[in-house]
């Protein structure tokens, strides 16, 4: 039986969920057999505790996702990684060195055959081909023309897809980029799900070292 992509996306999340209600009602049985007064204080730790453990489990859940099944991603020198994230500038006559990275369920893929096709703003088009390595990256390169280059106007947005089959599914990732008369150096872009993946597991790394100083401050009420 294939398990559609939707449900996968949706499993850790709906984890996550039944983990928490578990853990809630687990907290509540234990409460109600202690005395009042330490279940003040015991409430003060498990909560502490509750937020530590659904902080990781969250950030643990948000790599998964993101590193789960094939996968590819295509960038250039200046920018791009990440799913659909557009490139830096470049000018007439640069060099734009492609590059897609392929993995499976987050490791790389060697000897993957991956396609990039190069779309001109005016509809010309042009695909190049590249073998992954060890590593799962395959890289391919072109020159953007001159300025000058008769009846062919360089300037506008250019487009970059680049597409592999891993394991007997085609995975794709775009890219844009511009081409102007004169650059800025392009700020490099990180992927929104390692932000909050990485954020979440600072936060409960701070919790855990602190949460020895709160129980010492609820043993001495």
């Amino acid at each position: 039986m294939e398990i559609s992509s939707d449900f996968r996306h949706k499993l850790p999340f709906s984890i996550l969920r039944v983990t928490q209600e578990l853990l809630w009602v687990l907290h509540k049985f234990y409460l109600l057999s202690q005395p009042i007064r330490i279940r003040r204080k015991e409430m003060a730790r498990h909560t502490a505790y509750g937020i530590i453990l659904t902080l990781f489990l969250a950030g643990m859940l948000t790599l998964v996702r993101a590193s789960s099944g094939a996968n590819i991603d295509v960038y250039t020198q200046r920018g791009g990684q990440g799913p659909h994230e557009p490139s830096g500038a470049f000018s007439p006559e640069d060099e734009v060195i492609l590059t897609a990275f392929v993995t499976y369920s987050g490791w790389p893929r060697q000897f993957i055959f991956v396609v990039f096709t190069i779309n001109h703003p005016t509809g010309h088009y042009m695909t190049l081909q590249a073998i992954t390595g060890a590593d799962g990256i395959a890289s391919k390169s072109f020159k953007i023309p001159s300025a000058e280059h008769p009846g062919f106007d360089v300037f506008g947005t250019w487009s970059v897809s680049a597409s592999a089959s891993v394991a007997g599914k085609l995975c794709k990732d775009t890219l844009t980029f511009e081409v102007h008369t004169s650059i800025r150096p392009a700020i490099p872009e990180v992927p929104l799900g390692t932000i909050v993946a990485s954020a979440a597991m600072i936060i409960s790394l701070v919790a855990y070292i602190t949460t020895p100083r709160w129980r010492r401050k609820l043993q001495s009420f």
